[in-house]
């Protein structure tokens, strides 16, 4: 559902324009284990598995994590 709300605005020169506001609805997400991930695991394996893959992503030498560099300083 896209909805058009115009607002009027001002620009850097005092012209007066409209532009088209939030078109989003609100609302927050809604059921159980919101943001949890481990009740989607189902074994002790997995989980490790899971959190293995997690340190190897941000701590490995051989992979670049979000904050790494690929070229050292």
């Amino acid at each position: 559902m896209v909805a058009e709300n115009w607002v009027k605005k001002q620009r850097f020169d005092g012209e007066a324009i409209e532009v088209l506001g939030p078109a989003y609805e609100d609302g927050k997400p809604t059921g159980e284990g919101i943001g949890q991930w481990q009740h989607k695991l189902d074994s002790r394996k997995e989980i490790l598995t899971y959190l293995r893959s997690g340190e190897r992503y941000w701590y490995g030498k051989e992979g670049f994590g979000t904050e790494r560099r690929k070229n050292p300083a």
